[in-house]
This record gives structure tokens, C-alpha cells and sequence, in this order.
């Protein structure tokens, strides 16, 4: 509490770079304190704007802060998948419809990118009968490594 009696937390951030603390104050604290816990993996969104007491000083004001896995099913709308024309193959196709037809419960829509790197083409494939759980989809192609993925 600070000494107006209102609640507060601090907390520290760290990447694999560097850690940077925090205050969280009234209703920012109290809307985001669930969210402090030691190893919790989470999305910062923040902005840089004037402090409020020193217009000459900068400080980052955190907005919202999110658990990183819901993060990435918020934030993906489509999977593309990149096929290299030479390794499409009947076992890759049944490989694929098995991981969609696992995944198919959910709102991410997913696309084939086949690609011909000897005449440089490439044709993209949107499914249109499978919308995917990216968590699940990302963590099959993760397991298939055989083949490369970008989120949209």
C-alpha cells in the first residue's frame, strides 16, 4: 500500500538480454496483479510517454499484460505452411491432414505456400475446409521439422 493507502506492486521483467522493474499502481495494479507470479511467461504491451510529475523525464506505462499462450491464439488469424515442391510427398499430404484434422477445433485459419525453388514459384493453398487451434497446430509442425511455419 502506498502512504495514501492505495494499492501497489513492483516486479521485474527479464528477457535472455536483460530484466528492467516495474511499478504497478491503483487500478493498473489491481487489474494486472494476477499476472505477477515468478516464471510466468507473459506478453508486455507498454508505451513510452512523459512522467506525470517531470514532463522532461520519459517513463514506460504498461497498458495491459497478457499470459503469453493466450497471447499467441489472440493474436494469429492464419498459419502458412512453406512446402518445398521436392519434398511433397502422398506420406507429407496424410501427415498434414492428420495434424489439421487434430487441430480442427478452432478459429486460426491455415495456408500451404508450395514452393519451386529451381524456377522460383510459389502458389499459396488456402485450406478452406479447416480452421486449426494454432497452439496445437504450432506445437505439431514444431514436432515435423521437416517443414518451416510462419504465424500471421
Amino acid at each position: 500500500m502506498t502512504k495514501t493507502g492505495k494499492p501497489f506492486g513492483s516486479f521485474t521483467l527479464e528477457d535472455f538480454n536483460d530484466s528492467f522493474s516495474f511499478n504497478l499502481f491503483s487500478e493498473d495494479y489491481l487489474k494486472m496483479k494476477h499476472f505477477l507470479t515468478e516464471g510466468a511467461l507473459l506478453m508486455v504491451n507498454a508505451k513510452v510517454q512523459s512522467r506525470y510529475s517531470a514532463s522532461d523525464q520519459l517513463e514506460i506505462k504498461i497498458i495491459s499484460i497478457t499470459l503469453l499462450p493466450d497471447a499467441l491464439e489472440k493474436l494469429t488469424q492464419s498459419i502458412t505452411v512453406f512446402i518445398p515442391l521436392e519434398v511433397i510427398s502422398s506420406t507429407l499430404i496424410d501427415e498434414l491432414y492428420r495434424m489439421m484434422k487434430a487441430n480442427n477445433k478452432g478459429k486460426c485459419k491455415i495456408k500451404f505456400q508450395v514452393i519451386d525453388a529451381s524456377e522460383n514459384l510459389s502458389i499459396e493453398l488456402p485450406s478452406h475446409k479447416f480452421m486449426v487451434s494454432n497452439p496445437g497446430m504450432v506445437h505439431a509442425l514444431q514436432s515435423y521439422n521437416k517443414l518451416k511455419f510462419k504465424l500471421n
